[in-house]
């Protein structure tokens, strides 16, 4: 049987009705005359909340011993919801922070990809830059190599037409650079 607030409100309810009829019942043993219903009532939530005004005191060992159970009744109920409000909080915490590292771990996996996609497409504008013009069919493959030979078309227009641009090699290189910083 799992414990759950309910059982918990309910069991008080009950207690504090039962020892109320009983307190009701043993009036003659507190220090009063006569114990109304809601008097029994108003000291069973004193007692069995242990705040303990001390209008009304038992007199009598029978009823000391009834008001002391009521209390460590009391007691016990507490320290059972302390723990089970201490449970639901830890597992609420556990769940925060599964859904905290499932977030983080998709967000890392989006930035891998589209920083892959970036080191591919700043390779291709590496290669571009450091090919000779007769060499550029295998650009996934790029051996990067570079030839002073090459210096002289860095201003020609990029063969990139992935990107659909229409820049100078040089252009597209620096572009390219900038978007993977």
């Amino acid at each position: 049987m799992k414990l759950n607030a309910k059982m918990v409100f309910v069991a008080y309810l009950l207690l504090i009705f039962g020892y109320g009829a009983t307190y009701y019942f043993i009036a003659a043993d507190f220090n009063v005359k006569h114990l109304s219903v809601i008097q029994s009532l108003y000291f069973s939530v004193v007692t069995i909340t242990t705040l303990g005004f001390g209008d009304i005191a038992p007199v009598t060992d029978r009823s000391q011993i009834i008001v002391a159970s009521e209390a460590i009744i009391g007691l016990f109920l507490n320290a059972l919801w302390q723990y089970f409000a201490s449970t639901i909080e830890r597992q609420q915490s556990d769940a925060i922070a599964r859904n905290l590292q499932l977030k983080n771990t998709r967000e890392i996996i989006l930035f891998y990809e589209y920083f892959e996609t970036e080191i591919v497409e700043f390779r291709r504008a590496i290669g571009e830059l450091t090919q000779t013009s007769s060499s550029l069919e295998n650009q996934d493959n790029v051996e990067l190599s570079f030839e002073f030979s090459c210096l002289s078309g860095l201003y020609q227009s990029s063969r990139n037409t992935m990107s659909g641009i229409n820049k100078p090699i040089i252009h597209l290189y620096y572009q390219k650079l900038d978007q993977l910083l």
